[in-house]
């Protein structure tokens, strides 16, 4: 990918050049149309990249093939290495529109408000390049950037330069104006019907919500009738299948409910592609589809039954196509759930293709804390490869820094989200949950000296999280509890039971009482609890009454008070 900087160093001639066409060439159409960005992530990520990369090297300066290479990875802000590159580009040549037009592209997916200031201002010192209004028409169609004033504005100034352009009327959607997308969409389609090819395929779907949103009365069934036609024409069109083409033909059904069009997209898909991951989507769709999940009130027998079929039908989809990523992230998930107490050499295998699969292909997903962290975590509940863990704690935490530098700035999240709290820095999240992992792991080796070392590690984090406020946010008492809950299982390996009893029943005070009668059976760590409190004079009938006799105090920065028993 480091051929990637050679592409954007262009001589100043050719700088001088400033062409702003508002259509790809016949040329760059072709090639568009030939170099289908790949969605199978059993391929690997830089093997499906490089036909994008290729394509950038023959046409350096072309704003399409820009679009499509930046599209490649835009919406994994995940994947840093790439975004990094190309800014570092970008902002070399700052008196270059095309390159200050495609870092305000970059960043609009994490700094909207940023990006669009940048884009306003290069309407302003360029006047003659119209693509920036219509990214930031795109940009009202985010979560809480809802402006259909200004997505006016933007859409009629780029349509009024490029009125041949399907892509302006495309997000008529993002507008109130119903007489400006009826009109709008009779021009989207007849520019559509003329070209019919893959790079415009997309664009079918927001033709189609267009014409549906404008629709009234007998004309929605005309409507209707329209897709089911187009779906016919564009058949030719959707295959080999990629997410884009998926997406559109699903769509076409959900508007329709026309049963023979998803009926001959899924037999095309299984019958021409049979090994790919849309093989496996279209598999697990028609098994939901034949196969509803009980309702809550059926039967335990219901419940049962269904399970059943359930399972066998994944362990069929896990032979048949073992290597696919929702195959993997479905067994990678089952480890905390069915496979939990799965053979050892079951888990390790399981993580170790599910590992694999996410070095293969970072855009196939992402977590937070990081993939390393989770590893670690695991591996010390099933008590194996414990040597490996401190460097996955190490590991998380540059992988947190990493995969977090471009996380959505605080101006994109909306202002109820933001008003309860949740934010989170996710590098001291995952430093945090190491501690802990740490922590764990030297108190079954019995390093307690380092086991303490990692606590006052966790300690000092979680006081971070709760700043200075009075009462912290629930899900920092949350994190508290766990320091709590790793105190007490630390005194325990010491042999100091009444301590480890005292911080066992802090910890227990942020249970409700009836989810320590729900859990006691499948929670290990209740049953551990109960297990030392019976053995230290406790009994039966009082087990419930010790729980909870410190309920209203819950103490945030817990001592070591005196041993209470209720019996």
């Amino acid at each position: 990918m480091r051929t990637a900087v050679a592409l954007f160093l262009i001589p100043a001639a050719v700088l001088g050049q400033r062409q702003w066409p508002c259509e790809p060439s016949d040329a760059v159409r072709r090639a568009l149309n030939a170099n289908t960005h790949s969605t199978e992530f059993q391929i690997p990520w830089a093997a499906r990249l490089k036909p994008a990369l290729d394509l950038l090297s023959q046409y350096p300066r072309d704003i399409f093939v820009h679009h499509r290479y930046q599209d490649t990875f835009r919406h994994h802000l995940q994947i840093s290495e790439e975004r990094d590159r190309n800014l570092a580009i970008y902002r070399a040549r700052p008196d270059d529109p095309l390159f200050r037009y495609l870092e305000a592209r970059l960043m609009s997916n994490y700094h909207a408000k940023e990006a669009e200031q940048r884009l306003e201002k290069l309407i302003a010192d360029e006047p003659s390049f119209v693509w920036p209004h219509l990214l930031i028409a795109d940009m009202t169609n985010m979560s809480g950037f809802r402006d259909p004033a200004k997505a006016e504005r933007h859409l009629r100034a780029f349509i009024h330069a490029c009125p041949e352009s399907p892509d302006g009327y495309a997000l008529l959607g993002t507008t109130d104006n119903s007489e400006l997308k009826s009109s709008g969409a009779r021009k989207l389609r007849d520019l559509l019907e003329a070209r019919r090819d893959r790079m415009t395929l997309p664009l079918w779907r927001n033709l189609w919500d267009l014409e549906f949103s404008t629709a009234g009365g007998n004309d929605r069934e005309s409507a209707r009738q329209r897709v089911i036609a187009d779906a016919e024409l564009l058949r030719p069109l959707a295959l080999p299948p990629a997410r884009g083409c998926h997406y559109l033909f699903r769509h076409a059904y959900e508007l329709t409910k026309h049963a023979p069009l998803r009926e001959w997209y899924e037999s095309a898909v299984l019958d021409k592609y049979p090994d790919s991951e849309f093989a496996y989507y279209v598999t697990q769709d028609r098994f939901f589809r034949a196969n509803p999940r009980p309702i809550r009130s059926a039967s335990a027998e219901e419940h049962k039954a269904y399970a059943e079929r359930e399972r066998l039908a994944r362990a069929e989809w896990q032979k048949r196509w073992p290597r696919a990523s929702g195959v993997l992230w479905d067994q990678w998930m089952a480890l905390e759930r069915e496979l939990k107490d799965a053979p050892l050499e079951q888990k390790l295998r399981i993580s170790d293709e599910f590992a694999a699969m996410r070095r293969r292909s970072p855009d196939a997903g992402s977590s937070m804390p990081p993939l390393a962290y989770m590893l670690a975590e695991r591996y010390v509940k099933w008590n194996a490869r414990l040597d490996q863990v401190p460097g996955l704690v190490q590991q998380a935490a540059r992988d947190a820094e990493v995969e977090s530098k471009y996380q959505p700035h605080p101006s994109m999240i909306p202002e109820e989200i933001r008003r309860r709290g949740n934010d989170i820095d996710p590098v001291a999240y995952t430093r945090f949950l190491g501690a802990l992992v740490l922590t764990d792991l030297y108190t079954v080796q019995q390093d307690f000296e380092k086991a303490r070392d990692a606590l006052a590690t966790a300690d000092l984090e979680v006081a971070g999280f709760a700043g200075t406020a009075a009462e912290p946010r629930p899900w920092v008492r949350f994190q508290m509890s766990q320091v709590l809950l790793r105190r007490a299982k630390l005194a325990a390996a010491e042999r100091d039971t009444r301590k480890a009893l005292s911080l066992y029943q802090q910890y227990l005070s942020s249970w409700p009482r009836e989810s320590l009668q729900e859990r006691l059976n499948d929670s290990a760590e209740l049953k551990a609890i109960r297990s030392l409190y019976l053995a230290n004079g406790g009994s039966e009938g009082g087990w419930l009454e010790w729980a909870t006799a410190r309920a209203k105090e819950a103490p945030l920065r817990p001592a070591a008070p005196a041993l209470e028993f209720t019996k």
